[in-house]
């Protein structure tokens, strides 16, 4: 797990660092020590890429192409009542850039499956009191079926859902699972719902095989939508889905951005990026699934 651990931090991208500073009142004179010093702590427990690379000092929803224009525009309307989930929502970066840019919090959720990873998060963002924590579902399968599972709490509930650095986990037959989910999530009777995020992609579809041992499923434009219309078109949902819209937006990458679970990574949330061999292909994928049913 070394290469995906980096031991120092020399720098905060500006706008986590406002967040820091604004948000949870963090001096910026105090940000490497304090983010260095959870992250340690939080790694010797759970070492995931995610921690080990700094990956939650990226915010991946406001830099979405759609955030300006009507992610963020949604989430402040007073109607349809929107209610977001962010699936994966690591140590809740992208929720408290929500709470920071106007969004009432009692309409953000979040799910893991790492319960720690919130504890962490309100010590990163210093926001207990801020930030209910009956919104933070965890531990949350993505993948169970059990009647308990706390994320059927959402079901039928969900306008927008985010799923940034999840689908890329998987192999082609799970990302399938993931969007079905996804669909039993999502609110049918307010027009427009929307699923965004972004992951790993390549120039062309394919499988690739991981340090673990286990497949994943890199997806170009062309897949993605087409995973996406094979779903809404089986028989649980095929006269439930009206009509799906897929946006996506293929941007190169230079290895050592995005990192998360084996694909190329940031190196410790620094401009300066990994010297690394590139990945042949590689290309991170920013997505907007809209639906209507």
């Amino acid at each position: 797990m070394e290469r995906f651990y980096q031991s120092t931090l020399t720098s905060i991208p500006n706008d986590t660092a406002d967040l820091l500073e604004q948000y949870s009142q963090i001096p910026r004179s105090s940000q490497i020590e304090h983010i260095l010093t959870l992250r340690n702590r939080a790694y010797q427990s759970h070492p995931y890429p995610c921690l080990g690379r700094f990956r939650f000092l990226e915010l991946d929803l406001s830099s979405h192409p759609l955030y300006k224009s009507e992610i963020l525009p949604r989430l402040l309307a007073e109607s349809p009542q929107p209610l977001f989930l962010d699936l994966g929502t690591c140590l809740g970066q992208d929720l408290r850039k929500l709470v920071f840019d106007g969004v009432d919090p009692a309409r953000l959720y979040g799910s893991d499956i790492v319960a720690d990873f919130i504890d962490t998060g309100y010590e990163v963002f210093s926001d207990r009191e801020k930030f209910p924590a009956s919104h933070f579902l965890c531990p949350a399968d993505i993948f169970s079926s059990d009647p308990s599972n706390i994320l059927n709490s959402l079901d039928g509930r969900v306008t927008m859902l985010q799923a940034s650095a999840v689908f890329h986990l998987f192999g082609l037959e799970q990302q399938r699972q993931v969007a079905r989910r996804a669909l039993r999530l999502l609110r049918r009777d307010c027009g427009q719902v929307l699923v965004i995020g972004g992951q790993a992609g390549a120039v062309e579809a394919r499988a690739v095989m991981r340090s673990d041992g286990k497949e994943r499923y890199r997806h170009d434009g062309d897949s993605w939508k087409a995973m996406w219309d094979e779903v809404c078109k089986e028989p649980e949902w095929k006269n439930v889905v009206k009509d799906v819209k897929v946006q996506t937006w293929l941007e190169e990458r230079i290895v050592g951005q995005h990192g998360s679970d084996g694909a190329p990574g940031q190196e410790g949330g620094n401009e300066k990026r990994q010297s690394q061999e590139e990945e042949d292909g590689f290309r991170w994928m920013n997505f907007a699934v809209w639906l209507t049913f």
